[in-house]
């Protein structure tokens, strides 16, 4: 009922050992990864598919996954259920894994979240005491093992009183390091020994002292570089052995819009986006993940005002110059047989983007007509081996579909040594 989808927008379909789309000649097209299709593309698992106001995500699926998935929406693990399946997997092990008392070591890109699921850890853990984070990236190398572990007084020139370490601070709950690859690694070392014996010697005393305390650390890191000496093999040895890597917010396009919805909420309000932005959200990379989808959800209702919906003018111009840099931009490039005003162009132009086009029909094409045009490639292999699927082997209705002459289609099936009687049924 979208106003952007036709009656008969696209068609999805197995077609041997793949799966198909197929544009049904739709006024807004179909899209896939951004660019317009005419003629039926196999999709591949995680491409981004946009029909008619509507975004997807095409997925091959395990039994596994949608359990996993199912999991996930009955009871979120995290702040909102997610629709990834790679990270409806980590959340499910994660679950499984929070009741324990082993430590865990979470590994992703900066801004991806670590710090939210490790809360989320220590909250289905069920432990009483605090959850207590640290950026060892921000704590001065040579403070580091004071500030772990504490001091006593005398210990040092400004040890004028005793004082607790972080460790300390966390006990009976849940000590998390963030961008523990940047702690030196002879305070790793120290780290390691605690894990192994549980106990802690505050710098200047002499007797150990039991901490009861869960560790769980992560890193964007894990190999060190740009300054980060990287985590030692012995501590990866030790935490690594159930590490969980979170995808970055690229690699789970399906919540984009689950997470901005979430973020405008949290922020006072909500507002329905124009079509045009949320597909460039979802064409956007987001190269700073959550903590930059963040930012943008909450800014984009500063900058919106009083206005009834978001538009592409409320969101940074990275994110906006995805659909109005130039004609030549991804998403609003139309192909020959497309009306360009049926797309997303300029700001300004979604008047023209919602006029239904006029369709005049279209004649066979001749041979004659064909060598006349502009020299074009052939038609990929995969292309017309899921068109003869489709079409029972076929080749005039293969030709017509892809709108060439049939000498051509014959001539490519030859060229790729295509056995069309297999497609026969």
């Amino acid at each position: 009922t979208h106003r952007r989808a036709s009656g008969r927008h696209a068609l999805i379909q197995r077609a041997g050992n793949m799966v198909v789309l197929q544009d049904q000649g739709s006024t807004n097209g179909s899209l896939v990864e951004g660019r317009r299709v005419t003629g039926p593309i196999p999709l591949a698992d995680g491409q981004f598919l946009y029909l008619g106001g509507h975004a997807a995500v095409f997925r091959w699926l395990s039994p596994e996954d949608q359990e996993a998935l199912a999991a996930a929406a009955a009871a979120p693990f995290g702040p909102l259920p997610t629709a990834s399946p790679v990270l409806a997997i980590a959340e499910a092990k994660l679950r499984r894994l929070a009741g324990s008392e082993h430590e865990i070591l979470l590994v992703g890109e900066t801004g991806a979240g670590k710090e939210v699921y490790a809360e989320a850890v220590h909250h289905a853990s069920g432990r009483k005491g605090p959850f207590v984070p640290i950026n060892c990236a921000a704590l001065p190398s040579d403070l580091v093992e004071s500030e772990l572990f504490g001091y006593v007084r005398g210990a040092h020139s400004q040890a004028t009183v005793s004082k607790k370490g972080l460790i300390e601070e966390a006990e009976g709950g849940t000590l998390f390091l963030d961008e523990i690859g940047d702690m030196p690694h002879t305070a790793q070392a120290k780290l390691l020994r605690f894990l192994q014996s549980r106990e802690i010697v505050p710098l200047g005393a002499t007797r150990p002292r039991r901490v009861e305390v869960r560790v769980l650390a992560a890193t964007s890191r894990p190999n060190g570089g740009n300054g980060s000496p990287g985590l030692r093999e012995d501590l990866i040895g030790r935490m690594g052995a159930a590490a969980f890597t979170l995808p970055s917010v690229r690699a789970r396009r399906e919540d984009v819009g689950a997470l901005f919805a979430y973020f405008q909420a949290k922020t006072g309000g909500t507002r329905p986006l124009d079509p045009a932005l949320f597909l460039a959200l979802c064409l956007h990379p987001w190269p700073r993940n959550v903590r930059e989808l963040k930012k943008v959800a909450e800014t984009s209702l500063l900058l919106a005002g009083a206005a009834p919906e978001l538009t592409l003018a409320h969101v940074p111009e990275e994110i906006a110059r995805l659909l109005t840099a130039s004609p030549s931009s991804p998403a609003t490039q139309p192909t020959a047989t497309e009306d360009p005003s049926a797309g997303f162009g300029p700001v300004g132009t979604e008047a023209a983007a919602r006029r239904e086009p006029t369709v005049e029909p279209r004649p066979e094409p001749s041979e004659e007509s064909e060598r006349r045009r502009s020299p074009r490639p052939l038609p990929e292999q995969a292309e017309l081996e899921a068109l003869l699927e489709q079409h029972h082997g076929n080749v005039a209705e293969v030709a017509r579909a892809l709108d060439r002459h049939w000498k051509v289609i014959k001539r490519a099936i030859d060229r790729y040594g295509i056995d069309v009687e297999r497609h026969r049924k």
